[in-house]
This record gives structure tokens, sequence and C-alpha cells, in this order.
């Protein structure tokens, strides 16, 4: 059997108010469309049966929905939302929980909702990403603790956390950004095929610089990147020149942003100084990474896509975050986000030594 960790977070301030009028929750099995599905039904009943073991909520029995499951026939992994909520007012459910898991590389994903019954509307949107598969328990523990109103478990805080998160961006991001030099191939009336892609740390969006004599002297936007190759648009920067095949063509340093970081599991530490810390590294950088936007993102989970797409023009990847406490160490779960198509750009995870 596969165990997973999950760094779950939902709004606590919302759900403290839904205990004191003992709101309903209905915790929807969640959909995997990959083997492991026995894992992710047992996520969400773990939650439910902590949730329920607290007495600040009703949460809906696991098998009273499942008997209405199998009544009205219906599938879970194909069900849209509309009926989901059908089925969360035969239960008479105020809220509903949902999730889907998937595989990213080595780390496993859960994109998670929770919604009002009443209304439809999501009141949280959010994509998870894990890797260590030893603290399922105690961030389940730790939820069902939190999401009742009890306090969570204090541990000691490195002041200097936002540098150990600076250090995996330079090491996951930034030195694979700069490392990279590549040729053009071919150049179709200004539209100009390099042998970069996707795995050399490129996506649409991004620019390389134009070589020639060690002077940059065009600029590449790129418009289709594969994993070995991308395509884009030549413009001259320094003189009229055209962009011949065998010209080298190397990265501009990937513009970034910060988003402010959320926290689960240690009570009494602003997660904003780890991100004022990210954000002082990046300042004072320009090899590989630069600042695209100099104050930190807020309710980056929350905004529109036309926002997104707005700050995709001035920045490549949105840096995200979530810092748990995993056996009384402080550990951050990072992910890079391009604003303009919502991919992950990279992921890793940083801690305490």
């Amino acid at each position: 059997m596969i165990r997973i960790a999950l760094p779950f977070l939902l709004m606590s301030v919302a759900f403290s108010a839904f205990a004191q009028d003992k709101k309903t929750i209905a915790i929807m099995p969640f959909k995997s469309r990959m083997a492991g599905m026995n894992d992710a039904t047992m996520i969400a009943n773990t939650l439910g049966t902590m949730l329920a073991a607290k007495g600040k909520f009703k949460v809906v029995d696991r098998d009273h929905m499942d008997k209405v499951l199998a009544e009205t026939q219906l599938k879970v992994l194909m069900a849209s939302q509309d009926e989901l909520i059908i089925i969360a007012q035969m239960v008479s459910a105020d809220f509903i929980v949902v999730g889907e898991m998937g595989r990213l590389g080595s780390k496993m994903n859960l994109n998670v909702r929770f919604i009002d019954v009443g209304s439809a509307e999501v009141v949280l949107a959010k994509r998870l990403s894990w890797s260590d598969p030893d603290a399922l328990e105690e961030l389940l523990q730790g939820l069902a603790n939190e999401l009742s109103g009890e306090e969570a478990a204090k541990v000691a805080f490195d002041p200097k956390f936002g540098l150990h998160i600076w250090r995996g961006i330079d090491h996951n991001v930034c030195r694979a950004r700069r490392r990279h030099q590549g040729r053009i191939t071919k150049n179709l009336a200004g539209n100009v095929s390099i042998n970069l892609g996707a795995k050399h740390f490129l996506a649409e969006g991004n620019t390389v610089g134009v070589f020639q004599g060690g002077e940059e002297v065009g600029e590449i936007e790129l418009t289709k990147v594969g994993r070995s190759t991308a395509t884009g648009l030549f413009v001259a920067t320094t003189a009229i020149v055209a962009a011949r095949p065998g010209m080298i063509v190397r990265p501009h340093p990937i513009r970034l942003a910060v988003a402010t970081f959320t926290i689960r599991g240690a009570a009494g530490f602003d997660p904003a100084d780890a991100t004022k810390q990210v954000i002082s590294q990046l300042k004072g950088s320009d090899q590989g990474c630069v600042l695209g936007k100099r104050r930190a993102v807020k309710k980056w989970d929350s905004m529109s896509d036309r926002r997104k797409a707005r700050m995709g023009k001035k920045v490549d990847a949105v840096v995200t975050g979530t810092i748990l406490t995993r056996r009384g160490r402080m550990v951050a779960e990072i992910q890079l986000v391009n604003p303009r198509s919502g991919g992950i750009v990279a992921q890793f995870s940083a801690q305490t030594k």
C-alpha cells in the first residue's frame, strides 16, 4: 500500500464559524485517475473520522454517503460539481470537500475544493503537492485539530528559514536556468527555432538572448516550447542583424514573483517573515533569477485567471509554498507556477537542518 503525506490547508477561520453553528460537512471520496484510488478514499475517510471525533461538526456518515451514491448510481470519478451538490443536498450537508489526486514527477498532487452547497460557490480552490510519505497521520490530525479550533503544536522556528527556501530556489531554478546554452537551428521569416526546450527550463513567454561574437545582438520571445526544442519571434536589439542557424542562444534570467506563504502545524509564526526573506534575496540576484515584482503577491489562490494572465506579462513564474511541521522541524513545500498557463515550472522541498 502506498502511504501518502497530505499537506492539506483549508480556511480555519471560516471553519471555526461553521463549528459554532454545528454545520454539516460531507467529505466526498477523492478522485484518482491513477492506480491508488483506495489511498485517495482512505485519505478522505481518515479526515472525516478525525473531524467527527472532535465533536465540533456534524460529519456525514461514510456508510450513509456510500449508500446514497450506490442508490443514485453516481460514479464520483465522472461526477460534475452540480451532481455532487445534489448528493450533498440529499444528505443535508451545508458544505462539501472534494478533491482529485494525481502524480507529477516524483511528487503527489491534490486539487481540492471546498464548496458551499447553498450557493454552489467554491469557497477555496487549492493545488497541493507533497513528497514525504511518512507524515500522513500527523498532518491529518493537525488539520482536524486546526479546523476544530484547537491550537496547533508549537515548534522552534529558524529565523532564517527564508534563506533555506531561497537556497532551494537557487539550486532548483536559478542554476538550472543559467547553465543552459543552445543554438539556432533554423529561421523561417523571423520565426526562429532553437535546440532548447522545457527540459532546459524554458516555457512559453520566456525570452532567450541571441549572441554573436560574445555580444547579445537580439532576443527571441518563445511562442511554442517542446521538450527539447522551441520556436519564437526574433527581434534585433543592437543592430539590424538576421538570426542565422548556428548562432548561440542563452536563456535570460527567469523573472519571479513570490506569493505570501501559507502555514500549517506551527503556532506563533508569521510566514510573511519567510516571504520577505526570499524577496530580499531575489532583490540582490541577477544570475539565473531576477525579481519581477518587488512586493509579495497576496491571495494568489483566489486570484482570477485574468489577473494572473496580466501578471504573466511581468513575471515568468510565481513562487508559492506551504510551511509545515514534520517531526519538530520546519519544512516548506515549494512550487513555481507559470501565471499564464497555471503549469508547474519547478517544485521542491526545503527544510531546516
